[in-house]
């Protein structure tokens, strides 16, 4: 379950400024809360994130299982023209 451990009027942040640690860390908190049963809209606003990126990170692990939880690498591919 997750704990609210911040101030109230906490805002969303920019995740990607994290570690990629602790980004997955961040993701299975939420996912594990979700799965637990909390709302992903309380899940976000504990944590500080959006409720699309819960939705995403939840959908992910429905499909992908344990490796949905990983950072996809951003940027476009290497070689790429455009």
């Amino acid at each position: 379950m997750v704990y609210n451990c911040c101030s109230e009027g906490m805002e969303t942040k920019d995740a990607r400024s994290l570690s990629p640690s602790a980004q997955e860390a961040l993701r299975m908190r939420a996912i594990k809360a979700v799965l637990d049963g909390q709302k992903q809209k309380e899940v976000a606003r504990i944590l500080g994130v959006t409720v699309h990126s819960i939705s995403n990170w939840v959908k992910r692990y429905r499909q992908e299982g344990s490796k949905g939880r990983k950072a996809k690498k951003q940027g476009r591919l290497v070689g790429s023209l455009f």
